[in-house]
C-alpha cells in the first residue's frame, strides 16, 4: 500500500510535496494533519482517500525540488521555510512555522536567497527577516544574509501572519513587520521551556 506522500506524487509528474506537508514528511512537524499538501504544474482537484484529504497548490516554481530514497520529491528544507513564511495558513499557522524552525540547524544561505529571488515580493523579504533573524543563531544564519534581506524589504508594513490582521500586535521597525504580542510572549519564554 502506498503512503500519503507517494500518492501525492505520483498523481503527475510535476507534483511534488510542499509546505506543512514538507515539514511532516522531515519530522518538523509538531501537528499532524490528514491532509497533504502538494504542489505542481497541472491544477488536480482537491479530493480524500482512505480519510486523507489531499490539498493541490499549484505552482510553476520548479526550485529545490528533491527525490528521496522512497521516491518521493518534496521542496528542499530552505525552500520549505520560505513557502510557509510566504502563505503561512498552508504551514500550519505561526506557531507551527515557529516550533519546525525551532528544530532545524545550519540551512543553506544561498538556496534560502535563490528562493527569495524567485518569489520577489518585498513583503516575503520582510517576514522572512524577521523569522529568519529570530532563529538565526540555531539556523546558522549570517549577518551578511540578513543585511542583504533587509536591503529587499518594502517600506510598508505588513502582518507577521498574513491571514489574521492581529489587534494587538507591535512593530518591529527594523523589518517593518506587526508581530502578534503572543508571538513576542512565547519567544521572550524562550524554546527550552516548550512554549512552542
Amino acid at each position: 500500500m502506498c503512503n500519503k506522500y507517494v500518492i501525492a506524487t505520483k498523481l503527475d509528474k510535476s507534483n511534488y510535496i510542499s509546505y506543512h506537508s514538507a515539514l511532516e514528511y522531515r519530522g518538523l512537524n509538531n501537528q499532524v494533519f490528514n491532509e497533504v499538501v502538494y504542489s505542481g504544474h497541472k491544477r488536480i482537484n482537491d479530493f480524500e482517500f482512505e480519510y486523507v484529504a489531499y490539498h493541490f497548490v499549484q505552482s510553476k516554481c520548479d526550485l529545490q525540488i528533491e527525490t528521496n530514497y522512497d521516491g518521493v520529491k518534496v521542496t528542499s528544507i530552505e525552500r520549505t521555510m520560505i513557502d510557509c513564511i510566504d502563505q503561512i495558513d498552508l504551514a500550519g499557522g505561526i506557531e507551527e512555522i515557529y516550533r519546525a524552525f525551532d528544530s532545524i540547524h545550519n540551512i543553506n544561505e544561498d538556496k534560502l536567497i535563490e528562493t527569495l529571488k524567485f518569489y520577489n515580493k518585498k513583503v516575503l523579504y520582510q517576514r522572512a527577516g524577521y523569522i529568519l533573524e529570530t532563529f538565526k543563531n540555531n539556523l546558522g544564519i549570517s549577518n551578511a544574509t540578513l543585511d542583504y534581506i533587509h536591503s529587499q524589504i518594502g517600506s510598508s508594513k505588513c502582518y507577521l501572519n498574513s491571514s489574521k490582521k492581529v489587534s494587538n500586535t507591535t512593530l518591529n521597525k527594523k523589518w517593518n513587520v506587526c508581530v502578534p504580542n503572543y508571538i513576542l510572549t512565547i519567544l521572550s519564554k524562550g524554546s527550552d521551556d516548550n512554549e512552542f
